[in-house]
């Protein structure tokens, strides 16, 4: 009997035991599945917004879609009536939510001249709100942390596009100190230094110049703000240069200059990568990267729109070999839009 129980005891315990390498595979299992999906969620992803026409060829409806850079799969988020001047949209993957600008009081697909809003989708709780009141036309949405960046023409001042910056904690929105005359239709955000980039011209420069059709383009200054939209840095000064491409990384910075007020009247093109730290120049091309675009998630290239043989799309730009590579491309839908976001 004594043998018996022993026996017993130690099948008994033998069984605890594979049950406790069962369990404990399965936790290890369990916990790399949840680690492995928290770092998928922290990787860069592509958020860009595609247009398309209705059936019937008139109505115009945006989608914001999600491009996984690692599976180059790409997931349909959030749709809506492309009734704003841009139809800009960004899925920001941390908050769960889209911002997007649409007419204000607007849900049809007809362009009234409402005033263009900036509103948050929110998939937790499903609601859309309206987050901004006195805007008269959006140019850039740019979400990070609790915050979201823009740059617009208020009712106030439609002349001049304004960077501005909403809290999403308490919803008070700040814009920058500047001339009433300033004006930039580029804004770049580096979310690892949490700095902003903006190209900023006088629009009174730009007056002048289109009324004499002398064609010379006003002075472009990149300026460096942080995220209280203070500490003012500049970074550098073109002159009769037009800045048509700004991306920042991680005090990488990436611009475009050309000497014409359109793409048609310039003859002079310059693309220079800078390392900020000392504004040393890491590359330099001739190419002209579009207004849209952003670095790579290693810095050591730029996704930009493009258009090669019968692709148009987002490219990704090696600086290296110098190669573009396709990266997105719609059917029947035309990209606007996109940043790359974690």
């Amino acid at each position: 009997m004594l043998i018996l129980i022993r026996v017993r005891g130690f099948l008994i315990k033998l069984k605890i035991y594979r049950m406790g390498v069962l369990l404990s595979t399965v936790f290890i299992l369990l916990f790399i599945y949840v680690h492995d999906i928290g770092k998928n969620n922290n990787r860069p992803y592509l958020s860009y917004t595609a247009v398309e026409h209705s059936t019937n060829g008139i109505e115009l409806e945006a989608i914001v879609c999600e491009f996984n850079l690692q599976d180059k799969a790409k997931t349909e988020i959030f749709r809506f009536p492309a009734n704003a001047m841009y139809a800009l949209g960004v899925y920001d993957r941390a908050s769960n939510s889209v911002f997007y600008a649409k007419e204000s009081r607007n849900n049809t697909f007809e362009r009234k001249h409402t005033g263009d809003q900036i509103y948050c989708y929110d998939f937790n709780s499903g609601r859309d709100s309206k987050l901004t009141e006195n805007l008269l036309a959006v140019n850039y949405i740019l979400p990070v942390e609790n915050f979201v960046f823009f740059l617009a023409a208020t009712l106030e001042n439609p002349n001049s596009l304004v960077v501005g910056k909403i809290d999403l904690s308490s919803g008070n929105i700040q814009y920058w100190d500047e001339t009433v005359t300033a004006s930039s239709r580029l804004l770049s955000i580096d979310r690892e230094q949490k700095r902003l980039y903006v190209a900023i011209y006088d629009t009174k420069e730009e007056d002048a110049a289109l009324s004499t059709n002398y064609g010379v383009v006003p002075t472009h200054t990149i300026y460096s703000y942080n995220y209280d939209l203070e500490d003012r840095k500049k970074i550098l000064q073109k002159e009769n240069m037009r800045i048509r491409a700004l991306y920042v990384k991680d005090n990488f910075m990436l611009y475009t200059v050309q000497n014409g007020l359109t793409l048609q009247e310039s003859s002079y093109t310059l693309t220079q990568a800078v390392d900020l730290d000392s504004m040393d120049v890491v590359f330099e091309t001739s190419d002209i990267f579009s207004q849209e675009g952003c670095f790579a998630a290693d810095a050591a290239g730029v996704y930009s729109f493009s258009r090669i043989g019968d692709f148009d799309g987002i490219s990704h730009f090696d600086f290296s070999t110098q190669e573009y590579t396709p990266a997105v491309t719609e059917r029947n839908r035309d990209i606007v839009n996109f940043q790359m976001l974690e």
